[in-house]
């Protein structure tokens, strides 16, 4: 016969009591129910055994941890900003405990996610990725690249320096290519029962960031490190940056629609970005993949890559760092897209796989 259950309710800033509440489940224990409002969350669930107000404050209730992560990324997902708790009110079969900033290492868990309006797009509170975080404890999520992404993306959303924003974007970018060779090798495995050495891509960066660039982009790109083998690269890298940082008026927008428009580096004589049309065709790939790949690649590889000495200073004209605000901007907004892709249930889609396996084919 099982014990007798005790209820435990936790409510944040008030408690969420009109939103509709999702229902989990966490270890062995079932019917978590989690509802968030703005600035606000409701968890509430039972246990076959008796906890203290101590043991939560404390962190000793693994179910507690976990529910303040999801109330964190649920309300960053549904609400496009992070949570601040400012009050707890947890009650434990119907006694109830009040609890705020002078309560020791209140809020116990505490959020890097900015409070400021993130801009993430309406794919973000798809069922699958809110599913995902439901469903999905943080030891379960750890290796996930979705996840990391997800991670990645807010981090660089509350970072204040450019530098420190692009650390976190290309994580999220890595990431999200990453998932995409790791997609292809088990469609590959799908289709030929194993996966030979040559068709392995995934953990490789220029791989992946083939894989990407032929399946989402354009079919006929170069990779980073094949571009940098050519001996035009090194003066057409320096050239690209010193036309980037003199541009004037530069909008990052504009540029990121009109080139992902202009795949072909085909554009009007009186093109604004003309110079950097020409730059990127000489070496004979879409402008747009140079800035969104090519470019950020080269930039985490001479800075901040390994026991590479990171800027800490900057002066104005230093023009790579400059450049980073419209680097920055191309992540942020490819990103903002691609990663609730990730979240997709099913196999690659056969014509993805196509792509990637002509690809593969190519390199050998």
């Amino acid at each position: 016969m099982a014990g007798k259950r005790i209820p435990y309710r936790i409510e944040i800033n008030g408690g969420a009591g009109s939103a509709e509440p999702y229902t989990y489940q966490f270890g062995r224990t079932p019917d978590i129910a989690i509802a968030v409002e703005k600035q606000r969350a409701t968890v509430a669930f039972s246990l076959t055994v008796r906890k203290t107000l101590q043991d939560f404050t404390g962190m000793k209730v693994q179910l507690f941890r976990d529910a303040l992560r999801k109330a964190y990324i649920l309300h960053a997902l549904l609400h496009d900003e992070g949570l601040q708790i400012t009050a707890m009110k947890i009650t434990i079969a119907g006694q109830s405990y009040i609890l705020n900033e002078k309560t020791k290492n209140f809020p116990f868990v505490f959020s890097m996610i900015t409070t400021n309006r993130l801009h993430l797009s309406d794919a973000w509170h798809s069922a699958e990725v809110i599913r995902y975080y439901l469903d999905t404890c943080k030891t379960g999520s750890d290796t996930n690249y979705a996840n990391c992404a997800v991670h990645a993306y807010l981090a660089a959303k509350s970072r204040r320096y450019r530098t420190d924003r692009f650390l976190n974007y290309w994580t999220a970018m890595n990431a999200y290519y990453n998932s995409i060779s790791a997609r292809f090798e088990d469609a590959y495995i799908a289709h030929n029962g194993s996966l030979g050495s040559t068709y392995k891509c995934k953990n490789y960066d220029s791989p992946g960031i083939g894989a990407l660039t032929v399946s989402k982009i354009r079919e006929d790109c170069i990779l980073p490190k094949d571009l940098a083998k050519l001996p035009e690269f090194d003066s057409i890298y320096k050239d690209t940056n010193r036309k980037l940082f003199h541009a004037e008026g530069i909008d990052p927008d504009v540029l990121y629609e009109e080139s992902r428009k202009h795949l072909d580096n085909r554009c009007a004589p009186d093109d604004p970005y003309r110079e950097l049309y020409e730059a990127a065709d000489t070496m004979g790939i879409p402008l747009f993949v140079y800035l969104l790949l090519i470019y950020p690649y080269m930039l985490r590889c001479n800075y901040f890559h390994g026991s590479k000495v990171q800027p800490v200073i900057s002066a104005y004209t230093d023009p790579e760092i400059f450049d980073l605000w419209i680097i920055n901007r191309f992540l942020e907004r490819f990103l903002n897209d691609a990663i609730p892709e990730m979240f997709a249930p099913g196999p690659m889609a056969e014509d993805e796989y196509e792509k990637i396996r002509h690809f593969c084919r190519k390199r050998k």
